[in-house]
C-alpha cells in the first residue's frame, strides 16, 4: 500500500513539474512544431449500443362525461447496434487537425412484442384498434405485426455516412499554463450512406411486414440528410486530473433524395403511406410542408480525466474518464422507434437524454493505445405518433387534411408514446500515432 501511494505521489508531482498531454476529449493532431514537424493519427473503434423502452398507447377509460385518457403499455422495445468505425486525423498547422470517419454497420437489428401482461391479440390495441386509415371503425384492422414473441427488423451489412471535420486549438495548456486547452470545431456528415426506405417492399395491407423482417435481406441505415456539427471543448490539466467541458449544436439539411411519406403516394398498395388524402401531397399548401421536418440537436458533456500514472519519457499513460452528459433531441417528422413497423415517417415530440460514462484509456507508448468506454443513458419520455389533422378553418376539410396524419395513431385517444426508455453502449478502440 506504501509503494502504491509514493507512486501516485510521484506522478502527481511529474505532472505539476512537466507540460503534458491535454485531455484526450480536446486532443488535437498538430504539425509544424519544434519537435514534431507532422503527427497521423489512425484508429478503429467498435460500438455497440443496446436500447430497451416500452411502447404505450392512449385509451379512453371511463364513462362520459368521466372518460380519461391512459396511457397503456403495448410494446416491449428493443434496439441492439454494431458499429465499427475507422478514424483517420492528421495535422495540418499547429494544432489544427483535419479528420474522417465512416462507419460500418455489422447489424442493426429492431424488436417489438407485446407489453408484459398481453398475452391474446385481443387484449392488444395493435391487433384491434377499432379503426381504419380513414378513421372509419373496423375492429379487425390490425396496425402492423406485433405477437408474443420478437418481431424483428434487420438492418446493417452497410457502411454509414462520411464525416469529415476541422478541429483547431485555439489555445493550449501544455504550450501555455495560464490557459486551459480551448478547441473549437466543425464536422460535416455526407449523405453517402445507401437510404432506408422503410415502405419499400410491403405489398399490400393485408401483407404489410417489411421484407426486413427476413434477416438475409437487411435494409440500410442511411437518411439522406447534411449534418453540421459545431462544438467546443476546454480543458485545464491540474496536476492528476484534467477536469474539462463540451457543447455542440448539430443542424440537419435535406438533400435532393431525403425521404418523405410522399414518396410513394402513387403506389398501388392499399392503405397509403400518406394516409386518407394521398392526393394532397401536391397541394400548394402540403407540397414542401409534408415532408421530413429534421430534427436539430444539442447537448453537454462535462467530466473529468484522473490520470494516476504517466511516464513522459516513454509516453506512457493511464486515464480514467468520468463524465455526465445531457441532450436535448428537438420535435420532428422523422424516423423514430415505431417506423419499422408503420413503415412512416412519424411525428415525435422533442425529448432529452442524460447519462453517464466510464472510460479507461492506455498509452503503452506515444505511437500505441488502446481504450475502453462503457455508458447508460435515460431518454424521457415522450410521443411517438401525434400527426396535427392539418385542417382549415372549416373544421375537418379532407381537402385541406395534413397527408401524413392517419387517424389509427395520430387522432388524440390513439396516440404512442415511449417510456422507460435505457441506452446501453460499450466501445473499444485501438489507437496508433504517429
Amino acid at each position: 500500500m506504501g509503494r502504491l501511494s509514493a507512486v501516485v505521489t510521484a506522478a502527481s508531482m511529474l505532472a505539476l513539474a512537466t507540460p503534458t498531454r491535454a485531455a484526450e476529449i480536446t486532443h488535437v493532431a498538430t504539425a509544424a512544431e519544434p519537435d514534431n514537424a507532422f503527427s497521423l493519427d489512425l484508429s478503429l473503434r467498435w460500438e455497440r449500443t443496446q436500447k430497451r423502452a416500452t411502447i404505450t398507447r392512449e385509451k379512453a377509460t371511463g364513462s362520459t362525461p368521466f372518460q380519461r385518457v391512459d396511457d397503456v403499455p403495448e410494446l416491449s422495445y428493443s434496439e441492439i447496434t454494431n458499429v465499427v468505425v475507422p478514424r483517420v486525423a492528421a495535422g495540418l498547422y499547429q494544432d489544427v487537425e483535419l479528420h474522417f470517419e465512416m462507419p460500418y454497420y455489422l447489424g442493426q437489428d429492431v424488436a417489438w412484442k407485446y407489453a408484459k401482461g398481453i398475452t391474446l391479440a385481443a387484449d392488444s390495441a395493435i391487433s384491434t384498434p377499432g379503426v381504419d386509415v380513414n378513421g372509419n371503425a373496423c375492429p379487425s384492422c390490425q396496425l402492423f405485426a406485433a405477437g408474443p414473441r420478437d418481431t424483428t427488423v434487420y438492418h446493417g451489412g452497410v457502411a454509414g455516412d462520411l464525416k469529415a471535420g476541422l478541429a483547431w486549438g485555439i489555445f493550449s495548456d501544455v504550450k501555455d499554463d495560464t490557459k486551459p486547452f480551448w478547441l473549437v470545431g466543425v464536422d460535416i456528415t455526407f449523405p453517402t450512406s445507401t437510404l432506408y426506405d422503410p415502405w419499400a417492399g410491403r405489398v399490400s395491407s393485408n401483407n404489410f411486414n417489411s421484407p426486413a423482417m427476413n434477416a438475409a435481406h437487411p435494409a440500410g441505415v442511411g437518411q439522406k440528410i447534411w449534418k453540421f456539427d459545431l462544438q467546443t471543448a476546454l480543458s485545464k490539466r491540474m496536476g492528476p486530473i484534467d477536469p474539462y467541458f463540451k457543447a455542440h449544436l448539430t443542424l440537419p439539411r435535406r438533400f435532393s433524395s431525403t425521404y418523405s411519406n410522399c414518396d410513394h403516394v402513387n403506389d398501388a398498395i392499399s392503405p397509403p403511406p400518406s394516409a386518407m388524402t394521398p392526393s394532397n401531397c401536391a397541394l400548394p399548401r402540403w407540397k414542401d410542408a409534408a415532408g421530413a421536418e429534421l430534427p436539430w440537436n444539442t447537448g453537454l458533456v462535462f467530466g473529468t480525466e484522473f490520470v494516476p500514472l504517466e511516464d513522459k519519457v516513454e509516453g506512457q499513460r493511464m486515464v480514467i474518464d468520468l463524465r455526465l452528459s445531457a441532450e436535448y433531441t428537438s420535435k420532428a417528422r422523422w424516423y423514430n422507434e415505431l417506423t419499422d413497423a408503420t413503415g412512416k415517417l412519424l411525428h415525435t415530440a422533442g425529448y432529452m437524454q442524460v447519462g453517464g460514462q466510464l472510460s479507461f484509456l492506455f498509452r503503452a507508448s506515444r505511437y500505441v493505445a488502446v481504450q475502453g468506454d462503457a455508458g447508460y443513458a435515460w431518454e424521457s419520455p415522450h410521443l411517438l405518433t401525434g400527426e396535427p389533422l392539418g385542417t382549415d378553418a372549416a373544421g375537418i376539410n379532407t381537402a385541406a387534411q395534413n397527408p401524413n396524419f392517419d387517424w389509427r395513431w395520430d387522432a388524440p385517444g390513439r396516440r404512442f408514446r415511449i417510456t422507460s426508455a435505457s441506452v446501453f453502449s460499450l466501445q473499444i478502440s485501438g489507437i496508433l500515432n504517429f
